[in-house]
């Protein structure tokens, strides 16, 4: 986006937290915009996932995580296909009108059918939601490393988080109300409303597409991708960077796993009833975008300038090991206790995990191609995110199945896994660092149609 030329000719927001510059405010609350109807939906289904996921008992919904990493890859491969053949500004709104579309089959399936074939298609939605989850946040923040320069993604992307924490805060909160008031005919009412909510996320994001760009982006604007499906998989493969982008997102899925799971099995525990659930699932996510907002508004931007993409990206390791040697020490207390240190541990856990890692592990792609943005991206985001998952599932079922391991226990493997973690979120501190000195990614950007076959990090 344009950005007034030098300090005299820009004037900020009198309010110290926010930082953007005369002719940003526009395409920042469009952003803005954009990113609140994307959380909205996803927030507002994500507590109708969880409550159908666990219908059929955690075992089964532990084999859902092998099928989601599955159909991840399957759908990443094919949404590489589309990028090579079509401009971003037909595929991301024909991506939310699929996505439209499943949801209207879904009410559907679950108006009309009997209970048993409901429990199975609660646990399709689930496979669906969790996939297409990543799918939209993926090309969302695809499309805003597209428009914003690596100067102003780390300005601004923290402001336009809250756009998105505002919707996530909402979402759940209007899920969790339906819940009460409806209970076996809330999941019905929420895909429905889901379903007018992206047809709004779609309408912001033409109606950002169509702001004055700088012309290096007015050319990417209307430029296809090309190349082949399989290009994505190449480019991690084949690029140091991108390899350690994606080792990263692996370690923020597994522990983000073994937080879920175990707050997954106190719900369980709690509640047998489909309302319940969702109310309960909605309440936990409440508290979270609650905590989410405080530290997007106050702490992420601070961070990202005092220390660094590489510092920040240190948090959520030091903060998981922390969080599970907290659990530890009061195994053995009264029920309310573990509940209530489980639950402030999982507060800041996913907080951090989306106010704080989410801007600053986003600004890793800002200095990306256009091809590895579309691409490369939605592999890192969709299949090795899921595979994460799939890992942290299975470590749970391990540390869950042995006799005499409880959940402080866990410890024993984080720490590990964090000291490991940290090492590589300062690496790749240092190397978006050099790939921003070497220049724009033009260097690694190929034009033409049919050559995609080059694209090895060359920082």
């Amino acid at each position: 986006m344009n950005e007034s030329q030098g300090n005299t000719g820009r004037r900020r927001w009198p309010v110290p937290v926010v930082d953007v510059a005369r002719g940003e405010w526009k395409p920042v609350l469009l952003s803005g915009g954009f990113f609140f109807c994307v959380l909205f939906a996803i927030m507002m289904l994500r507590p109708v996932r969880e409550a159908m996921g666990v219908e059929r008992g955690m075992d089964s919904m532990r084999s859902l995580f092998y099928w989601t990493a599955g159909v991840s890859l399957v759908v990443a491969l094919l949404f590489g296909g589309l990028v090579s053949r079509v401009d971003r500004r037909r595929f991301i709104p024909i991506g939310f009108r699929v996505v439209m579309l499943y949801l209207v089959v879904f009410a559907a399936a679950r108006g009309v059918m009997g209970d048993d074939v409901k429990r199975y298609a609660g646990a399709a939605f689930y496979v669906w939601f969790s996939v297409f989850n990543m799918f939209v946040t993926s090309v969302f923040w695809a499309y805003m490393a597209d428009i914003w320069r690596l100067d102003q993604a780390k300005r601004l992307y923290p402001v336009i988080g809250v756009g998105g924490t505002l919707g996530a805060f909402l979402g759940p909160l209007l899920a969790g109300k339906l819940g009460r008031h409806f209970d076996a005919q809330a999941p019905i009412l929420v895909l429905l409303i889901s379903i007018v909510v992206f047809e709004c996320a779609a309408r912001c994001m033409m109606a950002l597409d169509r702001q004055p760009m700088q012309d290096e982006q007015i050319k990417r604007r209307a430029h296809v991708v090309g190349g082949t499906m399989l290009d994505g998989l190449k480019m991690v493969a084949r690029s140091p960077y991108l390899f350690c982008v994606a080792l990263n997102a692996a370690f923020i899925a597994v522990s983000a796993t073994l937080v879920y799971f175990a707050s997954a099995r106190l719900v369980v525990d709690r509640s047998k009833e489909m309302g319940e659930r969702l109310v309960l699932f909605a309440q936990l996510d409440i508290a979270k975008q609650l905590a989410t907002l405080v530290l997007q508004i106050f702490v992420t931007k601070r961070l990202l300038r005092t220390i660094g993409v590489g510092g920040t990206l240190c948090v959520l390791p030091l903060l998981t090991v922390a969080g599970f040697a907290l659990v530890k020490m009061v195994q053995g207390e009264s029920e309310l206790v573990i509940w209530g240190t489980f639950a402030v541990f999982q507060g800041l856990h996913s907080a951090t995990r989306y106010a704080v890692m989410r801007p600053a592990r986003e600004t890793l792609f800002s200095v990306l191609s256009e091809g590895e943005k579309y691409k490369a991206k939605t592999v890192v985001d969709m299949f090795v995110y899921r595979a994460g998952d799939v890992a942290g599932a299975r470590v749970e079922q391990m540390l869950v199945g042995a006799a005499g391991v409880t959940l402080g226990s866990m410890v024993m493997l984080t720490a590990p896994m964090a000291g490991v973690w940290v090492i590589l979120a300062l690496g790749l501190g240092v190397m978006q660092r050099k790939r921003a000195g070497c220049g724009t990614p033009s260097s690694l950007e190929r034009t033409d149609t049919g050559a995609t076959d080059d694209h090895t990090d060359k920082a």
